[in-house]
């Protein structure tokens, strides 16, 4: 719950009251509702199977009420004959008695037979088989083959004096008949009850409908989800279970307990709607909410009361507040005291705060007049300082006008002493020019020694491979010989060929053409074997002058490099003896700079003395200044006096 600054005392106590008021009553309201609602569903978890069970009771004993009425029919004399004259009258009496729609005999071989004379064969019927092993069985609802309707029979085995079984008696019954036992078994104002067969077929249920028709929710589940938890009950039934559950139908929700029905393969299912069953919830939901309306009402109605009793003192203290801001400032009012708590002590104090404020105030008053009385004499004296003042003021600006006059005459001599150091400043200039250009003439030296060095390196590297060269054309020249050699072989060898293809006659000719061939490839490997010898000799020719001329170029590299040494040698000593000049120079350029630098420190001297009394000067009119303000500060605290004392003069004390 928000409360922003806008909202009074009382809001903030009359909205917290409600507040808290709807928060319990709510919480109460709540509480209560789903506790009953979890009280009435406990009870029905408990109550709804145990009136199932009483109902499955009394079907039961219906049942073995029929049972024991068949049995004692089945052990009539006239029954047990087998004799069909006798057996008519006794059926016909019994059916009577009993109620059924018809009673009739079956044979050990499934033939039935009826009053009427009607015959059947039943023999695939469930019912005669069970009852042929001695057992006295319902069946599940069926449609009758002779009357086309719903029916339940009844059978019960015909027992001999022996215990052999000669037959069966059976009646048939309204299916219907069940409905009667159902729609007097229920929970509530709508409550039903309803059977399920061993199938999960109802058979009796208030919707004769589903009877008619055999409905069955478990097949059904199977292609409508809608039916999916009233099918688990229905499983839970034919699995001979007992229970509780709840599920959807036709759109409402309904609560329902469930239990066997003793010696038969039945179950019986008995409940009503959620809404019905929660009907009296929701009257008391209702009460509870109207109850809660009516606490809040009254819990407003109280907090009203209460923080106007709370806010009434705080509204008079804040009156009282305004008008002593707004109004007259009587300090003479007083809160009254009505209470002994909070508000009655804080009424007390706001008392005592505002009494030691009305004795503040009146010492303020007493204080104003001497202040005023004081500021009257700070003005007078103010007046005379100033006057003293401005007579100091004009004797120090005589000093200062002499002491300039002194300052002019040292800068003069200080200008004279600068410029000798000018001079012979430049000359140690000129000195320092002539040194830097021999050391770059040194400096050029050594760099040329190190050029003709590298020269020299890369003259002997050239020297060492011409001498590789001329090896390399040595080899050729040898391998030209060898060459040579062979081709004068060959051509030896092609002339013999070409004999001995002369003396062959024409079966020679054609290896005389090939000897031609070779001898003529032979010429022209010596015609180029003889030029290629001709290069490499030029090559080694030009070889050896190339050494020749790289020993001379090594001779003037090292002469040049014997001139740059000496170069280097007298230009070293040449700046060994400008350094000597340039030192001497530095130190008469130093002698000068000493003298206009003690010149020009007088000259300062005597300006910092102008500059002193120029501030002593400047010092003295900034303090007539302050005298001014002073006296300047005192008129207006005179004035500011007055100002209190009308202000003061607005509360009563």
């Amino acid at each position: 719950m928000s409360m922003d600054g806008n909202w009074t005392i009382g809001k903030k106590i009359t909205g917290s009251l409600i507040f808290m008021l709807a928060l319990v009553a709510g919480s109460i309201s709540v509480i209560s509702i789903l506790q009953a609602t979890r009280a009435i569903q406990k009870q029905l978890q408990e109550v709804i199977p145990q009136i199932a069970a009483n109902g499955a009771l009394i079907v039961k004993n219906k049942m073995e009420s029929y049972f024991s009425s068949i049995e004692f029919i089945a052990n009539q004399k006239d029954i047990k004959s087998m004799d069909w004259e006798l057996q008519k009258p006794a059926l016909e009496m019994g059916a009577q008695w009993m109620g059924y729609m018809v009673m009739g005999i079956i044979t050990p071989d499934g033939q039935a037979k009826y009053p009427d004379g009607a015959k059947a064969d039943l023999s695939d019927r469930v019912y005669f088989k069970e009852a042929m092993k001695g057992k006295t069985v319902a069946s599940d609802l069926l449609i009758s083959k002779i009357t086309n309707s719903v029916v339940l029979i009844l059978a019960t085995p015909i027992k001999q004096s022996d215990g052999q079984i000669a037959g069966v008696l059976f009646g048939r019954m309204d299916g219907l008949w069940l409905c009667g036992i159902t729609d007097q078994i229920g929970y509530g104002k709508d409550g039903y009850s309803y059977l399920v067969d061993g199938k999960g077929t109802i058979i009796a249920h208030k919707n004769r409908d589903f009877i008619l028709q055999q409905k069955n929710f478990i097949e059904e589940a199977k292609t409508k989800p809608e039916y999916i938890k009233l099918a688990q009950m229905f499983q839970k039934m034919i699995n001979r279970e007992a229970g509780f559950d709840e599920y959807p139908f036709m759109g409402t929700d309904r609560f329902f307990g469930y239990a066997p029905i003793e010696g038969t393969k039945w179950s019986i299912a008995l409940g009503a709607f959620k809404k019905s069953v929660f009907h009296n919830v929701n009257i008391m939901r209702l009460y509870i909410l109207l109850s809660a309306v009516v606490l809040i009402v009254v819990g407003v109605v109280i907090s009203i009361l209460v923080s106007r009793s709370i806010t009434k003192p705080i509204r008079k203290t804040t009156e009282m507040l305004k008008d002593i801001s707004e109004g007259n400032g009587d300090l003479t009012r007083r809160l009254k005291i009505y209470t002994r708590d909070e508000i009655g002590d804080m009424a007390k104090y706001f008392n005592i705060f505002i009494e030691k404020l009305q004795t503040m105030i009146k010492k303020i008053t007493e204080n104003t007049e001497t202040v005023a009385l004081s500021a009257e004499e700070l003005s007078s004296v103010s007046t005379q300082l100033a006057s003293i003042t401005e007579e100091i003021n004009s004797q120090a600006m005589l000093v200062k006008s002499a002491t300039e006059e002194n300052t002019t005459s040292v800068n003069t001599i200080s200008t004279v002493a600068e410029e000798i150091s000018a001079s012979t400043q430049s000359v140690s200039t000129a000195i320092e020019e002539m040194s830097s250009s021999l050391n770059e003439v040194a400096k050029n030296c050594q760099n040329e020694l190190s050029i003709a060095e590298v020269a020299n390196r890369q003259a002997i590297n050239s020297k060492e491979v011409m001498g590789q060269l001329d090896i390399t054309a040595k080899s050729i020249g040898t391998i030209v010989e060898m060459i040579k050699r062979i081709a004068n072989q060959t051509n030896l060898l092609a002339l013999n060929a070409t004999i001995e293809a002369a003396s062959a006659g024409a079966a020679g000719r054609g290896f005389a053409v090939v000897a031609n061939e070779v001898k003529e490839l032979a010429n022209q490997t010596a015609v180029a074997t003889a030029e290629i010898k001709k290069q490499v000799d030029a090559i080694q020719v030009n070889s050896k002058s190339a050494i020749s001329a790289i020993d001379q170029v090594t001779q003037v590299i090292s002469e040049v490099n014997t001139i740059s040494q000496t170069i280097v040698s007298a230009v070293e000593e040449q700046s060994v003896t400008i350094n000597e000049i340039a030192i001497n120079i530095t130190q008469v350029s130093s002698g000068t700079g000493e003298v206009a630098q003690n010149v020009t420190a007088s000259a300062k001297g005597l300006l910092d003395t102008s500059t002193n009394i120029g501030k002593i000067s400047q010092a003295i009119s900034d303090t007539v200044k302050s005298i001014g303000q002073i006296k300047d500060s005192a008129d207006g605290l005179a004035m500011l006096s007055g100002s209190l004392k009308k202000l003061i003069s607005e509360f009563k004390v």
